[in-house]
């Protein structure tokens, strides 16, 4: 492609500052990686500095998606930090590289830029370092099929297929890619840090922390199909939904129609929990607000979040949203705020709370927003047992201030309720627990956390 068309001058006009040039950028390998990045730095060049982000990002994705992410994290470890601006999200269907603000300037764009190339660089071999600990893990013939099955069982998990066959198809794609793993000394490091870390929180032998984390990574990705479901509307969907067990779906529903003011509803990242949060709106009035705070990236999909024809239905994200306008919402009444709090800190401000006997930290959104907008917390859990769904509700969360309380020393006192409930459902079924594999990010650096150590090796862990 030539450049020029894009910015509608000539390749000989353009004059290259201090970020990587043309003739740099040429080198890197894969072409569609390259192009982004081409395209970057003419949008840099211009003073496009939103669109030079994107592309970087979308660059930046694909370069990740080289290597197996055992190999990824460790070179990204050698390499200096990316912009805060830029958030590098682990999901189901690999590395996505997220933009957490609206604007950027001319510094941001070409930091970025640069670490795309450094990124490349370091992942192909042409990375040049002092460090004598640094070294290039060579990509394997065992490598290259793994990378090549996991392709495979991505595009499993956001196929027509019904959920069954999806199912049975994930089960044997992860026993071969385990096989594999195997073969690999990058990944069989990641799960000993994984195994002993598990092993001593959970106070389990290793042996069945091993268990836990494979059983872990087929819920993962098999939940992620559900969801899948779900927002594409698949057939099958609703008929789903009606199978899930929910025992207090009387009392439920006896507590709105003697309740009708403003809720929130909250839960953590466990199960289908986007299929329980559809369970649950869906005994709504279709005439009250409803306010659904996510953690992914705005798609053309959005509306897909939203519950059958409920028009008055926000779908804001983590992080960016105006909680003026929620606490608003909910003091108006009739509105309710669906909202998961087992999120860090890349998701909003946090507070600290004791977490598996050790002092972490979770966003406070979810309960200032529920103090502030004078609202009851809703606490539930949804978790698959032989086969089938269940939904479990906890007793309501009276928000309102203790006598002398300040707004902060609530917001603490309330979160530590939920993350105390949280701790309970993630011994009950640790395996369906979506962040499993990144709890040495909950936890604060100090004396009081587990394994201190390891935490500096928690990027490996996600």
């Amino acid at each position: 492609m030539d450049n020029s068309a894009l910015t509608g001058v000539p390749d000989a006009q353009l004059e290259w500052p201090s970020w990587p040039t043309p003739a740099q950028l040429s080198l890197i390998a894969p072409p569609t990686v390259r192009q982004m990045m081409m395209n970057a730095g003419l949008c840099l060049q211009y003073g496009e500095y939103f669109r030079s982000m994107e592309f970087c990002c979308s660059a930046i994705e694909g370069l990740l998606a080289l290597r197996v992410e055992s190999v990824t994290r460790s070179v990204r470890q050698q390499l200096p930090a990316l912009d805060p601006g830029v958030r590098i999200v682990h999901t189901e269907l690999g590395f996505r590289v997220e933009l957490v603000r609206t604007e950027y300037g001319e510094q941001e764009c070409a930091s970025v830029l640069r670490y795309g190339l450094l990124l490349h660089n370091a992942l192909t071999g042409t990375f040049s370092t002092d460090s004598k600990e640094s070294h290039l893990i060579r990509c394997t013939i065992t490598e290259r099929f793994l990378l090549a099955l996991q392709s495979f069982s991505r595009k499993n998990l956001v196929s027509c297929y019904p959920l069954s066959t999806r199912k049975a198809v994930l089960r044997a794609f992860l026993r071969l890619r385990i096989a594999l793993e195997r073969r690999l000394p990058s990944m069989q490091a990641v799960e000993v840090l994984q195994t002993r870390f598990l092993a001593l929180l959970l106070h389990e032998p290793e042996q069945v922390a091993r268990a836990i984390l494979r059983e872990f990574r087929f819920h993962s990705e098999y939940n992620f199909a559900k969801r899948h479901l779900h927002l594409h509307g698949l057939p099958g969907s609703q008929q789903y939904l009606e199978s899930f067990v929910w025992p207090e779906k009387e009392d439920y529903i006896a507590y709105i129609a003697a309740q009708p003011g403003s809720r929130v509803l909250v839960t953590i990242h466990m199960g289908d929990f986007l299929g329980a949060f559809r369970c649950i709106a869906a005994l709504a009035n279709p005439r009250r607000g409803a306010i659904s705070l996510r953690r992914e990236q705005e798609t053309d999909r959005e509306k897909d979040y939203r519950v059958g024809e409920r028009l008055d239905h926000k779908v804001l994200r983590h992080g960016q949203y105006n909680p003026i306008s929620i606490v608003g919402a909910l003091r108006k009444g009739d509105h309710t705020l669906a909202i998961l709090f087992d999120l860090r800190d890349e998701f909003g401000e946090t507070v600290a709370a004791r977490f598996f006997g050790h002092q972490a930290r979770f966003v406070k959104g979810p309960a200032q927003l529920a103090i502030m907008g004078k609202a009851p917390i809703l606490p539930f859990v949804t978790f698959e047992r032989n086969g089938c769904n269940h939904i479990e509700l906890e007793t309501v969360i009276d928000t309102r201030l203790l006598s002398a309380e300040s707004l902060m020393d609530a917001t603490s006192r309330i979160t530590q309720q939920l993350v105390t409930l949280a701790e309970k459902w993630i011994c009950r079924t640790p395996e369906q627990w979506k962040y499993l594999n990144s709890l040495p990010g909950y936890f604060e650096r100090s004396a009081d956390s587990p394994q201190r150590d390891d935490l500096s090796l928690q990027g490996r862990f996600e």
